[in-house]
């Protein structure tokens, strides 16, 4: 006869295999889909000099958490790009929106990325 805590122990054990499973799966569809950002990042960037485009890195903090960010030098047009910004003439620069599209598409691609690895 089974005991209760020999079907505890076996219900345990094969729930860490499924947490580890899902794991290390969400791991791999972070790292891929920060690599597609980061290559659509250095597409669709504006390009007055090549060196904003090429600029864009994917930093792997701890298993499962990337960071796409525009590497020191050009850094700090990200948010002057994005937005726009005071001129020194008085006057306004216009948006170039690059980064919110990419976004957009990473979460989409997350979600449903995580759904599929669930099931």
């Amino acid at each position: 006869m089974v005991s209760t805590s020999d079907l505890s122990r076996e219900l345990a054990k094969a729930l860490a295999e499924y947490s580890e499973e899902v794991d290390n799966a969400t791991d791999e569809l972070a790292k891929a889909t920060a690599d597609k950002a980061v290559s659509t990042l250095k597409t669709t960037s504006p390009r007055k000099t090549s060196k904003y485009a090429r600029h864009w890195k994917v930093t792997k903090n701890k298993k499962g958490n990337y960071v796409v960010h525009n590497a020191p030098q050009t850094y700090r047009l990200t948010h002057l790009l994005e937005n726009s910004h005071l001129l020194r003439n008085g006057g306004r620069s216009r948006a170039q929106p690059h980064i919110a599209p990419v976004e957009e598409m990473v979460i989409k691609a997350m979600t449903e990325g995580i759904e599929r690895v669930i099931r």
